[in-house]
């Protein structure tokens, strides 16, 4: 009986750390995918779609160049769409960006400006390439 408690124990804490090594794995899959997304601009959101795409799909290379076309066709008709409504939302991203600067130490408000500066130069770049398959 105790060796069967034994194995019982052993097989448990193998068992927990199969789950929480999986759940930070998966974690840690998902922060890195949208740290790619939010910190790439829109170039790397096409990008992920058309991989994406490609892996789910098993697109071959005619339907890869055709996906590639409509998300590029998209992605121009999403910029017409939101024309209107940039300035408002610049404004009200701006007016959170001032009020997150007022809580930060000097310091603090250096590294802010530094990464606001480089995530407005990827966002307002034109959206990067989709790679060649």
């Amino acid at each position: 009986m105790k060796r069967f408690r034994g194995c019982l124990g052993v097989l448990l804490i193998f068992a927990l750390g199969f789950l929480i090594g999986g759940f930070f794995g998966g974690v840690a899959g998902w922060v890195g995918f949208f740290h790619k997304v939010t910190r790439g601009g829109p170039g790397a959101v096409r990008e992920v779609l058309l991989q994406r795409a490609k892996d789910d799909l098993g697109l071959d290379g005619p339907q890869q160049q055709q996906v590639r076309a409509i998300l590029k066709e998209t992605s121009a008709e999403l910029e017409e769409i939101a024309a209107p409504t940039r300035p408002s939302v610049e404004s009200a991203l701006l007016r959170a960006e001032d009020r997150i600067r007022a809580v930060l130490k000097p310091k603090q408000q250096m590294k802010f400006d530094a990464y606001m500066k480089d995530v407005r130069r990827r966002w307002q770049q034109p959206p990067a390439p989709l790679p060649a398959t």
